[in-house]
């Protein structure tokens, strides 16, 4: 299984349109955007 998902992505075709998002990329709670941004 772990070529097959390697393969998939790190290859240069995008990913397919109206994909759902995985739970844990999804941002819940609030974020001061200033504060991360100075950050790096």
């Amino acid at each position: 299984m772990k070529p097959f998902v390697k393969k998939i992505v790190v290859s240069e075709k995008p990913f397919a349109k109206n994909e759902s998002t995985a739970s844990q990329f999804i941002i819940t709670d609030k974020k001061n955007f200033e504060i991360e941004k100075n950050a790096c």
